[in-house]
């Protein structure tokens, strides 16, 4: 029984150490981002799995990163715009459409 409850900490501790390690690496690279904004490529959305989007970046010397959860996008966009970095026109548009697609409070009522 002690191997069982040692190994579940285990995976527990891993897990929340993946987490942590993950959430870090996210906010460093948009400070990146954020604070040398010439050095973004692009930056694209890709779908997940629920129809909305993720934002990521690509770096001019080929890195690559999920910058954005579709939780986050609205206020990382609003403040990579504030630094010049938009979105393609074709993303813009498919962003545009899903907010116009979502239920929202007042179309429900």
């Amino acid at each position: 029984m002690e191997d069982l409850l040692l190994a579940a900490v285990a995976l527990l501790v891993f897990i929340v150490a993946a987490y942590v390690h993950g959430c870090r690496k996210k906010r460093a690279f948009v400070a990146l981002v954020q604070q040398r904004p010439e050095r973004v490529e692009r930056l694209y959305l890709r779908p997940a799995e629920t129809g909305a989007f993720w934002l990521h970046a690509r770096l001019v010397d080929g890195r690559k990163a999920r910058i954005a959860a579709p939780w986050e996008l609205d206020e990382i966009l609003a403040r990579l715009s504030e630094r010049g970095l938009h979105l393609s026109r074709e993303d813009r548009r498919a962003l545009a459409d899903y907010h116009n697609s979502r239920p929202t409070a007042t179309r429900m009522a």
